[in-house]
């Protein structure tokens, strides 16, 4: 599966990012793509780190990866996009154009939870 995140960097800095996400290299992917480009968070412009990486790790251990993330980089949450590679679109044909979005939130978080929307979301 490939998967994309957004991660706002109001709360925390792309080194930091950059930082975490080399601790997660070689446990849960091997190599990753990253860029900086602007979001957009609660009407917002945000600068935002997108991160791209193939994986065979599951969903539950990608969420908590995700979620020790927002406690580490500061963040109510994260933007998380699972899209099915070209290897599970040949095995599962079903999977053709398959992907779907989910946002990850701090584990501490009790407030409203927005829905992922694909719109705002950076690729």
């Amino acid at each position: 599966m490939k998967y994309t995140l957004n991660i706002g960097l109001h709360g925390t800095n792309y080194s930091k990012v950059v930082e975490s996400v080399n601790n997660a290299r070689g446990t849960y992917f091997n190599d990753y793509h990253i860029k900086e480009m602007v979001g957009e968070y609660e009407c917002q412009p945000e600068p935002t780190a997108v991160i791209s990486f193939d994986t065979t790790a599951d969903l539950v251990s990608l969420i908590a990866l995700v979620r020790k993330w927002n406690a580490q980089l500061n963040q109510t949450c994260i933007a998380l996009e699972m899209t099915a590679t070209e290897i599970l679109m040949t095995r599962y044909p079903q999977t053709v154009n398959s992907s779907f979005g989910i946002m990850v939130y701090h584990s501490n978080f009790r407030g409203k939870e927005i829905q992922f929307d694909s719109k705002y979301f950076l690729k």
